[in-house]
């Protein structure tokens, strides 16, 4: 994780990861292969959620994403990165940061040759 945050908020947040891996496999049936962004994406909604008092440290992990459609939410969120990870991995899209830590991404001349390929297939 690039940021630093509280301890009860970590241990939450990898509660809830197991709690998700555990229970329900979430992980592997989104084809999600590292924790780590979700881990860092848990820990940035937990201690926003902290600090609006909307969540503390006593509470019970299942009540981090009040309805269905936040948790349905985040774990588009999480396959969306995991699915862009697979392709920075194949060298399809790179990715920068700027000085914020935002991700920003683009398309390498491997991947505009491969959509290239696929116009032409058409």
């Amino acid at each position: 994780m690039k940021k630093t945050f509280q301890p009860f908020i970590v241990a939450k947040a990898e509660e809830m990861i197991n709690f998700m891996r555990n229970d329900y496999d979430i992980f592997e049936n989104l084809g999600i292969k590292s924790t780590e962004h979700t881990k860092e994406r848990l820990c940035d909604i937990l201690t926003e959620r902290f600090i609006n008092g909307e969540y503390n440290e006593d509470d019970d992990i299942v009540d981090l994403f009040p309805n269905d459609k936040l948790l349905m939410s985040f774990l588009a969120e999480m396959a969306t990165k995991s699915d862009i990870d697979n392709l920075i991995d194949k060298g399809l899209v790179g990715s920068l940061d700027d000085e914020n830590g935002r991700d920003y991404y683009f398309m390498t001349e491997k991947g505009k040759e491969c959509v290239r390929q696929m116009n032409m297939k058409k």
